[in-house]
């Protein structure tokens, strides 16, 4: 007894399916598609929790005595920081900072990126 061939795929979906591709990476990979969904409140929230020992992350936060860690509002304002930077940065490990990467989820990160952002006024 002989059995049967496994199914293929159509051929038209297979196509369609691989054109759409593309596409959908251009869409979720656009400037600013990662923050879509981001809660700048929930972010501020977070980095007063997380941020705050070291940096100074709200203006009207004093200033942070003996730390070399910037103000998130020096951050904002450097000419090359986007959400991507911030994201990168909050991604790697640094010896001088915790874990991020561990102690935040992508949400967090997401969040605390467009809250800094937020900073810098030009929204």
């Amino acid at each position: 007894m002989r059995r049967p061939a496994p199914a293929r795929p159509r051929t038209g979906a297979l196509v369609f399916f691989l054109a759409l591709c593309p596409i959908l990476s251009a869409a979720l990979c656009a400037p600013g598609a990662a923050l879509a969904q981001v809660d700048r409140a929930a972010g501020r929230d977070t980095a007063r929790a997380v941020c705050a020992e070291c940096h100074r992350v709200e203006p009207e936060q004093p200033a942070v005595a003996a730390s070399p860690a910037p103000d998130f509002a020096e951050i904002a304002a450097r000419p090359e920081i986007d959400a991507a930077a911030i994201r990168a940065f909050l991604d790697a490990p640094h010896p001088s900072m915790p874990n991020l990467h561990l102690l935040l989820d992508e949400a967090d990160r997401d969040d605390v990126a467009a809250y800094i952002l937020s900073l810098s006024g030009s929204d």
